[in-house]
């Protein structure tokens, strides 16, 4: 998949191997497209699930057909390593206890291309919303957030993972983006309190991203 890449790169030695892993494990190449007419469209299954109904004309209407009817060529997904916060959420019945979690993705991305479009696929680095005030490290490698060499090695053994793993499935995205928000850097804090800001400062320095 073709990279798309937001102020800068996620660690130096990540990307490298990042990159490398993109090329070697990707079989499709994204067609010959110039323009891009593309929607976020990671709250579809969520929303259906709490009874949403998207329509057309006053009638039902698949969601992700209703985009790509109506010009959309490519979908935007975001990516989210461990969204357990979400477990705690009182949801009403039928309701998934995690959404933009790997496997809510997966359902993303096959709908998506069910419906004729191509996906984007942003992985967010981060278990919530990462924009540039809140920038979190996971929380499976919050305890080697300041080991600058070894979560280099995790966000490209995971990264590696979650493309294989897609690959296998045949639902490989055809772009991914590195990071979201990340003008002042990613990776940045260590933890995350109830207000949902970010602790433990860890270093918002490009030279160690």
């Amino acid at each position: 998949p073709r990279m798309i890449w937001k102020s800068s790169s996620v660690c130096r030695t990540a990307c490298s191997l990042l990159i490398l892993a993109l090329f070697s494990i990707c079989t499709l190449a994204a067609s010959a497209q110039t323009h891009y007419l593309g929607n976020d469209l990671s709250y579809v299954n969520q929303m259906e699930d709490c009874g949403a109904v998207y329509r057309e004309n006053g009638a039902a209407k698949d969601g992700y057909q209703l985009f790509a009817d109506h010009g959309t060529n490519l979908v935007r997904v975001r990516l989210w390593v461990d969204p357990s916060r979400q477990n705690n959420l009182t949801q009403p019945a039928g309701v998934k206890a995690q959404y933009s979690g790997l496997e809510d993705v997966r359902e993303t991305i096959r709908r998506s291309k069910d419906a004729g479009m191509q996906v984007l696929l942003d992985f967010h680095y981060s278990d919530f919303w990462a924009d540039p005030g809140r920038q979190v490290v996971p929380s499976r490698w919050a305890g080697i957030a300041s080991v600058t060499n070894v979560l280099a090695d995790s966000v490209y053994a995971y990264t590696a993972d979650v493309l294989t793993s897609l690959e296998a499935d045949g639902l490989m995205p055809e772009l991914v983006q590195v990071g979201n928000e990340t003008n002042p850097g990613m990776l940045i804090y260590q933890g995350m309190n109830s207000e949902f800001d970010g602790t433990g400062f860890v270093s918002s320095d490009w030279g160690r991203q």
